[in-house]
C-alpha cells in the first residue's frame, strides 16, 4: 500500500497541554513510522517557537489564556488554509475539531473533493460551564454544529464505545470507527517491584486540576483511608491549583506528608512517577478515555477509577483494576489493595497486558485502516 499525505487540522497543540495535542502528536508520530508523510495544521499560540517541520501554524490575534492554556483567535482562516492544503495536497484531511479549524478545512475539502475523517475527542456537552452562556443554549448549539459536522464528514472516529455510543444517540449515517489514541514508547518500563504490606501503599494522580476532573472526590476517599497507609502524589496544572491544596489540607486536614502536589512534571519525571506507584487513581467522569491511564498501565500500575464513560473502555474489574460507584468505594478497594499483595501483582499484571492494545504500532494500523475506507468512500459534493 502506497502511503498518503495526511493533513492534520487541529486547534490546539503543543505548548497546549491536554488531551487532544498529545493524541494528535502520537498519531503523527505512529503515521511517520509507517512512512506517511504527515502535516499538522493548528494555530499560532504563545510559546510555540521550536516547531517541527512538519507543523504548520495559521496566523492569529488576541493572545489570551484558557484553563492556564496559552490560546488564540484564529485570523483570515480560509484564506491560510486554503493556500496550504493547496500546497500539501493532502490525500486525506484528519479534523480533530468540529470548529474553527476543523469547520474551514471542511468547507476547503469539499470542495476539493477531498475526504475528511473527524475524530470526536471530547465530550463537549461536559464543558458547557465554560461558555458564559445559558446551559440550554450551549447545549442545543453543541448539538446542532455537531449533527451537522458529522452529516458532511466521510468518517467518525472514537476514542472508546462510549463515545461511540453517544455520537449514535444523534443517528448519524456517518461510519463510526473505534480507535484509540496511542501512549508514547517511553512509558512502556520493564516489571517493578510493588509496594509491601507493611509500607504505605504509593497512590498517584495525574491531570489537570479543573472542575471536571472530579479531583475532590479522590481527595474525600483518601481522606477515609487509616493515617499512615498511603502517600498520594497528585501531579499535573489547572485553574483550581491552589484551590484543591486548599480543600486537601484546610478542608480535609490532609497531611502534606501524606498528600503532596506536583506542578507540571516534564516526561521523564512522568515516567518514573508512574513506574513508583502502586495504583493509580481516577476520579473523572468525563474523559472519553483517559490516556493517562493507559501511560498509568504501561508500567503496571492498576487503576482504581469512579465510573465515567473512558474509564469503562479500559478497565475490567478484577483484572487491571476497579470501576467504582462512590468515594467509599473508593477508599475501599485502595484499602483492600493495601493489605492484598497477591491481587495487586495479578492487576499489575493484568495492567501491563491491558497497556499493549495502545502502542503506536497498534494505533497506525487502525488509523491506516479508516483512512483507506474513508477514500474509497468519500462522500461527493452534491
Amino acid at each position: 500500500m502506497t502511503p498518503r499525505t495526511v493533513l492534520m487540522v487541529t486547534n490546539n497543540y503543543f505548548p497546549y497541554q491536554g488531551g487532544v495535542a498529545q493524541s494528535v502528536h502520537a498519531s503523527t508520530q505512529a503515521l511517520l513510522a509507517c512512512g506517511y508523510n504527515v502535516k499538522i495544521v493548528t494555530l499560532n499560540i504563545a510559546g510555540a517557537d521550536q516547531d517541527p517541520d512538519y507543523v504548520h501554524r495559521l496566523p492569529t490575534v488576541l493572545p489570551m489564556e484558557f484553563k492556564n492554556n496559552p490560546i488564540a483567535v484564529p485570523w483570515r482562516t480560509h484564506a491560510y488554509l486554503k493556500e496550504l492544503i493547496e500546497t500539501v495536497q493532502p490525500d486525506i484531511i484528519h479534523a480533530h475539531h468540529p470548529w474553527l479549524l476543523g469547520h474551514a478545512a471542511l468547507k476547503i475539502a469539499r470542495m476539493r473533493d477531498c475526504p475528511v475523517v473527524f475524530t470526536h475527542h471530547t465530550l463537549y456537552h461536559a464543558y458547557t460551564h465554560y461558555v458564559p452562556l445559558p446551559h440550554k443554549i450551549t447545549s442545543f448549539l453543541i448539538t446542532q454544529r455537531l449533527r451537522t459536522y458529522y452529516a458532511q464528514v466521510d468518517h467518525i472516529i472514537a476514542p472508546s464505545q462510549a463515545v461511540a455510543q453517544a455520537i449514535n444517540t444523534d443517528q448519524t449515517e456517518t461510519p463510526i470507527s473505534i480507535v484509540a489514541s496511542p501512549i508514547r514508547s517511553c512509558f512502556f518500563t520493564p516489571e517493578k517491584a510493588l509496594s509491601t504490606t507493611t509500607q504505605p501503599r504509593k497512590l498517584l494522580y495525574v491531570g489537570r486540576f479543573v472542575r471536571e476532573k472530579n479531583m475532590p472526590a479522590m481527595l474525600e476517599a483518601v481522606a477515609l483511608l487509616p493515617h499512615g497507609s498511603y502517600e498520594l502524589d497528585a501531579v499535573g496544572y489547572g485553574q483550581l491549583w491552589h484551590e484543591i491544596q486548599t480543600y486537601a489540607y484546610d478542608t480535609l486536614g490532609l497531611n502534606p506528608a501524606h498528600v503532596r502536589f506536583h506542578h507540571k512534571a516534564d516526561q521523564a519525571s512522568l515516567v518514573a512517577w508512574y513506574r513508583q506507584a502502586d495504583l493509580f487513581l481516577f476520579p473523572s467522569s468525563s474523559d472519553t478515555q483517559g490516556l493517562v491511564l493507559a501511560e498509568a498501565m504501561a508500567s503496571g500500575t492498576p487503576v482504581i477509577a469512579l465510573d465515567g464513560p473512558g474509564q469503562r473502555s479500559i478497565i475490567n474489574n478484577g483484572y487491571n483494576g476497579y470501576i467504582v460507584e462512590t468515594v467509599h468505594e473508593m477508599a475501599a478497594a485502595i484499602e483492600r489493595l493495601t493489605h492484598d499483595e497477591q491481587l495487586l501483582e495479578k492487576l499489575s499484571r493484568g495492567a501491563r497486558t491491558t497497556a499493549n492494545n495502545y502502542t503506536l504500532e497498534t494505533h497506525a494500523q487502525d488509523l491506516i485502516a479508516v483512512y483507506e475506507m474513508a477514500i474509497h468512500t468519500k462522500k461527493r459534493l452534491k
